[in-house]
């Protein structure tokens, strides 16, 4: 079974019926689990999404926040009040939600089979790194500690091959180089630069693309395929 990450909340949309608004969430569904990473701003918008993609909420079985910036988070204490689930949040993150487990991380853990959080990272902000065989693809929020420290925690785990979400300000382009994959999202300032530098393994995002990503045990560096 593939592991596929599903962009369901994000600036742009790849379609009409899908709606866009300003923050990040991602679906990443694997043999074993599925998580919810991040919430967007808004859940009302974030479910719209999600029933359009067909992706039933009541599938989610993990919340993972990567900090606590309401475009992150701010869907997150209505989408638990319907679906209350296991919550992993950053240390210096104190949700306001009720009756859930809340799983505060400080420092790089394994949250489930073949997923693992880089543990907070400058005090403020984790990622969560999926293994895909031979490699793990790198999902992150938007990347405020840098795209860099973030890879360099998810190092610990193994090869970094594939980065999908919000950079920020990156301009370090040197540091993605040799990636089988970038997937620049949300709040990413230089989208249009990684396009044009790195045309062969960047994908555009959107509210509807989904990343299909190969079997653990059969990853051959090749993540980019898409629908």
């Amino acid at each position: 079974m593939h592991t596929t990450v599903s962009i369901v909340y994000d600036n742009t949309s790849r379609d009409p019926a899908l709606l866009a608004d300003w923050g990040f969430a991602c679906v990443v569904k694997t043999p074993d689990r599925t998580v919810l990473f991040d919430t967007g701003a808004n859940a009302t918008i974030l479910q719209r999404n999600m029933h359009h993609l067909g992706i039933d909420p009541k599938s989610i079985d993990t919340v993972f926040i990567s900090h606590a910036h309401f475009d992150h988070a701010g869907g997150l204490a209505p989408f638990l009040e319907q679906f209350p689930v296991d919550v992993f949040v950053p240390q210096s993150f104190r949700p306001d939600c009720r009756d859930v487990p809340i799983h505060p991380v400080n420092t790089p853990l394994p949250i489930g089979p073949g997923l693992f959080s880089t543990g907070e990272v400058a005090g403020f902000e984790q990622a969560l790194a999926v293994d895909y065989g031979d490699a793990y693809a790198l999902i992150v929020g938007c990347s405020h500690p840098g795209v860099s420290a973030l890879m360099e925690s998810a190092a610990a785990f193994g090869r970094v091959g594939a980065l999908i979400g919000g950079l920020h300000g990156f301009n370090q382009f040197s540091a993605i180089e040799g990636l089988d994959l970038v997937c620049p999202t949300h709040c990413t300032q230089y989208i249009h630069t990684i396009r044009d530098r790195f045309p062969t393994i960047c994908h555009a995002g959107g509210v509807g693309t989904t990343i299909r990503l190969p079997p653990a045990g059969k990853g051959n560096g090749k993540t980019r395929e898409y629908v």
